[in-house]
C-alpha cells in the first residue's frame, strides 16, 4: 500500500510500488504496509489477462483494475476518409462502494483516469 500517494509524482509512485513489490517477493511485507488504505490500484494478474475484477475490501472505497495494453484495430478518420490503423487500448475497471460513491461520479472518475493515461508520454517518464 502506498500511503499518501496523492502527493507523489508518477516516477515516485512507481518507485514506491517497486519497493513494495520487492518486500512482497522477499516476504518482508508487514501488516502496517497493508493497513489504512482507502483506494487500491491493481494490475492484470498476467500478461495474457485482459483485465481482472477486483473485490472491494472495507474500509477501502474503491479498487481500480488496470488491464494489459493491447494492440487493436482502430478506425480513424482524416478529411472524411475512414481508415483502419493499429492502436493501443487498455481496459480499466472500477469496483466501488455504492454507499460512499454514486455511479455517475465513479463513471466520471474512470473516464478521467482513461483520459490522463491516454495522454501520458511514457517515453518522457524514463
Amino acid at each position: 500500500m502506498v500511503h499518501a500517494a496523492a502527493g507523489l509524482t508518477l516516477r515516485a509512485l512507481a518507485r514506491r510500488v517497486g519497493e513494495l513489490g520487492e518486500r512482497v517477493a522477499s516476504h518482508r511485507l508487514t501488516t502496517d504496509d497493508l493497513m489504512g488504505g482507502t483506494f487500491t490500484v491493481c494490475g492484470a494478474p498476467s500478461a495474457h489477462a485482459l483485465w481482472s475484477v477486483p473485490i472491494l475490501i472495507q474500509p477501502q472505497v474503491a479498487v481500480l483494475s488496470i488491464g494489459a495494453v493491447r494492440q487493436v484495430p482502430v478506425v480513424t478518420s482524416s478529411s472524411g476518409v475512414a481508415a483502419i490503423e493499429v492502436g493501443r487500448r487498455l481496459v480499466l475497471g472500477l469496483s466501488f462502494d455504492h454507499r460512499v460513491c454514486e455511479s455517475a461520479a465513479a463513471a466520471g472518475y474512470l473516464e478521467r483516469v482513461a483520459e490522463l493515461l491516454g495522454g501520458l508520454d511514457l517515453e518522457s517518464e524514463h
